[in-house]
């Protein structure tokens, strides 16, 4: 038989400072689940809504027109789905 020299299996130790846990972290759905404190919202609307220059009624317009397209989107989506 011949003598070999014998390597070691394992790498070097790792230091004991590490910034983060090395554990993987937990799959999907496997977050614990906290019951959430439901609480009524009161909202405070004014009489008449405040003025708009004419770029900002523009812009709001912009947003409302893109969410009525995504929800008519969304709607045809299940529509088609069922």
């Amino acid at each position: 038989m011949t003598a070999r020299k014998q390597s070691a299996c394992s790498g070097p130790p790792k230091s004991g400072s590490r910034p983060y846990d090395s554990r993987p972290g937990s799959g999907s759905g496997r977050t614990p689940r906290h019951a959430q404190d439901q609480e009524d919202i009161h909202v405070i609307l004014p009489a008449e809504p405040p003025r708009l220059t004419p770029g900002a009624a523009r812009a709001l317009l912009r947003v409302l027109v893109k969410a009525h397209d995504r929800l008519k989107d969304q709607d045809r989506r299940e529509g088609a789905a069922t």
